[in-house]
């Protein structure tokens, strides 16, 4: 009785910690998406910024120092997206460990189910064995009471 109450307890705690790697892999997805549109969105603006500064290149030399600016806000961004695309490589990688610990969580809920099954069925074997002695012997018990009264 105590190994299939602690059976559930494990069970149940899995079953916990399932649904917290699931709850934590849909948050991911949600940043990963999010980081994948902020990826783009930077991007986009690097080209835009880009194609800028080329135009700037062929104004007069007192357009130079405005060329400057836009060239250090082409290097920021450029470091920016790299950092957001290196979140994203890192929360893809986390999501993929959650899938594999979320397959991982439920093998082992199946597994403890099916300890907890056979563990059933064999104290109800058990019992009805017990059944079946105890009867037995309380025939022999009655039998060898007749015997003695006679």
């Amino acid at each position: 009785e105590q190994e299939r109450i602690r059976l559930e307890s494990w069970q149940n705690q899995l079953m916990e910690k399932q649904q917290l790697v699931e709850q934590k892999a849909r948050t991911l997805q949600k940043s990963e998406g999010a980081l994948q549109q902020k990826v783009q969105e930077l991007a986009t603006l690097e080209n835009k910024i880009t194609s800028e500064q080329y135009e700037l290149e062929q104004q007069t030399s007192s357009q130079r120092a405005k060329q400057e600016l836009i060239s250090q806000a082409v290097e920021e961004l450029s470091i920016q997206r790299q950092q957001e695309e290196a979140k994203l490589a890192m929360a893809t990688r986390n999501l993929e460990e959650i899938c594999v610990q979320q397959v991982k969580v439920k093998n082992d809920a199946k597994t403890v189910k099916d300890a907890l099954k056979k563990k059933i069925a064999t104290a109800h074997e058990t019992y009805d064995d017990l059944v079946h002695k105890t009867q037995t012997q309380t025939e022999e018990l009655e039998k060898i009471k007749k015997r003695l009264v006679v």
